[in-house]
């Protein structure tokens, strides 16, 4: 008799597991009803703000949105997310909508920042041919609603997840350095040079193919990856066919008998070809502020390269009057984006404070 591999096990054992603990978990005592949802939370002005929110939210998904739910979510506003208690990435999690046998509801925990409803609200709308999304680009999808919520100012989360999905993708750059004048600094090697950073996340051929269930288990870096690129695959197919073009390719794929919607069919949507297109894309579209994001994101290696590149300590007095004098200028060749490394966030305090 065929062994069933040990992850299935795991996963069945987490699962149950999950079902138990949701099933125990008391309900928050303070209940409201709104137009299109019902909230329970602590006290009863929290539920309602937080029913007036959701209810905004659920109206504009569906009515920018073809084929959703049509039943009414139920929303738990708690401590933390009790279905996820004693796993390791409890605390990371700001929402989450579970749905297993009799149990349909969305749970947000009370860290959460405003507009996580509308992601899970995402999850819970999404219907029918909707699932055959790879889970990536369903995470993607609800990040998007996320980010164009009128109800809520998702442009420096935008800026962030495209920031995250340069630094998931690899991002080079170009180091330009002013002459130096002290002469007992060390001289430059180049006026001109490439630093690359390649960063630890997974690439999109290993996130693409998880399923819902394995996507919510596996560690953080797979779980960052996988937003950031479905956020970003999704971002370029509604710019370019709207919301109905990408369930026409959940269609599509029912229609061929398929259960996901294939990853070349979204690169195709996409415009991108392929993961090396996407790269350029989404370098080439990155914004002024998510281009700071990525340098704050790289500036320890930046830093490390640069000491190690001209010979220098990091961390010594002369590397910091150094910087001062060649006052490094990166850029960003794909669009031309440039920034001073002496303006970057934290540097000049690094600056200020070796130099003393």
């Amino acid at each position: 008799m065929a062994r069933t591999p040990r992850w299935h096990g795991r996963l069945a054992a987490m699962t149950l597991a999950l079902l138990a603990s949701a099933c125990m978990t008391a309900a928050p005592p303070a209940r409201v009803a709104g137009e299109l949802v019902t909230v329970r939370a602590d006290t009863e002005p929290e539920a309602r703000d937080l029913a007036r929110r959701a209810d905004d939210a659920a109206a504009w998904i569906r009515s920018i949105c073809p084929e959703t739910r049509t039943t009414r979510p139920v929303i738990w506003r708690v401590e933390r997310i009790e279905p996820f208690k004693g796993f390791r990435f409890a605390e990371e999690t700001d929402g989450l909508h579970f749905q297993f046998l009799c149990i349909d509801r969305i749970y947000l925990a009370q860290y959460a920042e405003d507009g996580a409803e509308t992601h899970e609200l995402g999850h819970y709308l999404l219907s029918g041919d909707w699932r055959r999304l790879p889970p990536f680009l369903e995470e993607g999808l609800a990040n998007w609603f996320h980010v164009h919520d009128p109800g809520v100012d998702g442009k420096l989360r935008g800026d962030l997840l495209s920031a995250i999905a340069a630094l998931a993708l690899g991002v080079d750059l170009l180091v330009e350095l002013g002459p130096v004048h002290s002469p007992d600094l060390v001289q430059p090697r180049g006026r001109r040079g490439a630093l690359g950073f390649t960063s630890k996340l997974p690439g999109l051929r290993r996130v693409s193919t998880s399923s819902k269930s394995a996507l919510v288990f596996q560690p953080i870096a797979e779980r960052l990856a996988a937003h950031a690129h479905g956020y970003v695959i999704a971002e370029r197919v509604i710019r370019r066919s709207g919301l109905v073009g990408m369930l026409d390719l959940c269609h599509r794929a029912r229609k061929e008998g398929r259960a996901r919607v294939p990853l070349d069919w979204l690169y195709e949507a996409a415009g991108v070809g392929d993961e090396n297109g996407l790269r350029h894309a989404v370098l080439t579209d990155l914004s002024p502020g998510a281009f700071e994001v990525v340098l704050g994101n790289v500036a320890g290696t930046l830093l490390d390269q640069l000491a190690e590149e001209h010979g220098l300590q990091r961390g010594s007095p002369e590397f910091a009057r150094w910087l001062g004098e060649v006052d490094p200028l990166l850029t960003l060749p794909e669009n031309g984006l440039a920034k001073r490394v002496l303006e970057l966030d934290g540097i000049s305090g690094y600056l200020a404070h070796e130099i003393e």
